[in-house]
């Protein structure tokens, strides 16, 4: 089997969006606030987003590779700006994730691929919410794990580029978000209500997998309604 090519735009956005969210992550930590501890926090969350960031888009590009096509990644600056601000506003209580474009060759691919090329990160977030969950009394780092691949799901449905487009009319590359609901305006303004809905539903619901299966039935229900009205 032939595997995906890696550019060097994947891997430098590979290494710069774990070091941003790594900061982002580690506004809040436990143990006294000094900068051993901060180090420490830094190192252990830049490697548990470096593994959720490289797995799921490793993920996508094998999809992309399966349909001809392929994924290149780069950093999305305003998302890094508003992953920082987020924690720091939040003390750490809220991270922004979506900080990286996906740009899909060729340009003929239809968009139903490109939504599923999108869709496997979100999936392979959800796999690794799973294993957190099954392993949290075996591995000392499953909360901070599946507190960063929720995040990754909530924020990776928010079509951001097409958000800034509208407001600054300047042409921002797409985001996993602008593509995971076939390129279809009306469901990306849904998409933007049920994330907002999302992240309340994680904030009054402690269970982390009871939350992101009302997630996953609030975005359902909202493709569902959309087919029927829409289409």
């Amino acid at each position: 089997m032939k595997f995906p090519r890696i550019s060097k735009y994947d891997v430098l956005t590979f290494i710069l969006a774990s070091l941003l969210l790594g900061v982002a992550f580690s506004v809040q930590f436990e143990g006294p606030f000094d900068i051993s501890h901060w180090i420490a926090a830094f190192i252990g969350n830049t490697l548990l987003v470096e593994f959720s960031i490289s797995a799921r888009l490793y993920t996508q590009k094998i999809k992309a590779h399966k349909n001809k096509a392929d994924v290149e990644f780069k950093l999305f600056l305003p998302g890094g700006a508003v992953a920082l601000l987020t924690s720091l506003l939040t003390a750490g209580r809220l991270v922004y994730t979506q900080i990286n474009t996906l740009t899909i060759t060729p340009k003929t691919t239809d968009n139903k691929t490109k939504a599923l090329i999108a869709l496997y990160g979100i999936l392979m977030s959800f796999a690794l919410v799973i294993f957190s969950k099954f392993t949290q009394n075996i591995l000392t780092f499953s909360n901070e794990l599946m507190l960063i691949n929720t995040y990754l799901i909530i924020f990776n449905l928010v079509p951001a580029s097409t958000v800034l487009n509208n407001i600054f009319k300047k042409k921002f590359l797409l985001t996993e978000g602008d593509k995971i609901y076939f390129n279809h305006t009306n469901l990306w303004k849904i998409t933007i209500l049920t994330a907002s809905l999302n992240l309340i539903v994680l904030w009054t619901i402690p269970n982390v997998l009871t939350s992101l299966f009302i997630v996953f039935l609030i975005t359902l229900a909202a493709y569902g309604i959309y087919t029927k009205k829409y289409r």
